[in-house]
């Protein structure tokens, strides 16, 4: 099983499995790959999927109809990348990031905000255009938006921010 699971790794593989195999910062060794897909359950019903084909490394997300499995498509990942890329983010942070899934959605999942090289970016869905909230040292995590969607609420180390999404003030 596990020479199957570590077919295709760029490193080569061990005669046996170790701890430097599993967590020495330069010789460790994936031994399950990135799956090509991943859901994610909104606060709607719907799942929301991020799909990246390994052999182009391009993606999409979808809304997937949680009866039919119907997907919709929602977003181009080249296209979201270029936009985040505009707004100030690292290309290779934006793929890493995309590829987790790890976005906060606003309340009419028309918008949602994700955290790159620690600071937060907001992203408009229809219109594919992302927009920098945060600069400041220290990373932002546990972001939510306020009712109106016109805030966003986040925790820099032990103190609580808010920043208006439509000036990032």
């Amino acid at each position: 099983l596990l020479p199957a699971l570590l077919a295709g790794q760029d490193k080569p593989v061990p005669e046996k499995l170790t701890l430097e195999a599993l967590y020495h910062p330069s010789q460790k060794v994936t031994y399950v790959p990135r799956p090509p897909a991943r859901w994610r359950w909104l606060p709607n019903g719907g799942l929301l999927e991020t799909r990246i084909d390994a052999a182009t490394g391009k993606g999409s997300l979808s809304l997937l109809d949680a009866k039919t499995f119907q997907p919709k498509p929602l977003l181009e990942l080249e296209r979201l990348t270029k936009a985040l890329v505009q707004a100030g983010a690292a290309e290779p942070e934006i793929k890493g990031a995309l590829g987790r899934g790890s976005f906060t959605w606003n309340h009419g999942q028309s918008a949602f905000v994700t955290s790159l090289q620690g600071d937060l970016y907001w992203v408009d869905v229809a219109k594919t255009t992302a927009r920098r909230l945060t600069t400041a040292p220290g990373d932002e995590d546990e972001a939510a938006f306020s009712p109106d969607n016109s805030k966003l609420a986040f925790l820099r180390g032990n103190d609580l921010f808010v920043v208006e999404v439509a000036t990032a003030q």
